[in-house]
């Protein structure tokens, strides 16, 4: 039964159905993001074990703190990679992953695919919140980098 509602319902849906209870909806939740996050940790502990052990108290604390995301902000996702970086700040650990594989190190804009922020806010979806929430940059300085980028495009033609 996850598998099939993991391809129909909506992330708010989902969280609404988290909120009231529903263990079904954190058994797809975890179905549907669990490989992702689980991505992430193994890149930011130092073994595969430490990572799965990381993921089921990762997403124990997401049904606890569901109530907290609110989707007008953000995306369920974006929401829960800021969960995950605020877990691994708690844990020492100095890297966040994105979604489309991208490791930004924390507090710079370096990631491990050498795509510039420009690239990843045209091309790969990346909206400037999700950014800012990602590499902890305010959204002045996001502006700064992606002028910055235009210009350099500007001088090469």
């Amino acid at each position: 039964m996850p598998n099939k509602l993991l391809n129909t319902i909506t992330d708010e849906d989902l969280v609404l159905e988290i909120k009231s209870g529903n263990q079904l909806a954190m058994e797809v939740l975890f179905d549907k993001y669990a490989p992702a996050v689980l991505g992430i940790l193994k890149h930011s502990t130092e073994s595969v074990e430490k990572a799965e052990e990381a993921l089921l108290v990762f997403f124990g604390n997401i049904s606890h703190q569901i109530g907290d995301f609110d989707p007008s902000k953000m995306k369920l996702f974006t929401w829960m990679l800021c969960m995950v970086k605020k877990m691994m700040k708690e844990n020492g650990q100095n890297q966040i992953q994105t979604h489309n594989n991208y490791v930004f190190d924390k507090g710079t804009l370096s990631n491990t695919l050498g795509r510039s922020l420009l690239d990843l806010v045209m091309f790969e979806g990346f909206t400037y919140d999700e950014l800012t929430e990602i590499t902890g940059i305010t959204r002045y300085e996001l502006n700064l980098k992606i002028r910055e980028e235009l210009n350099q495009m500007k001088k090469k033609q």
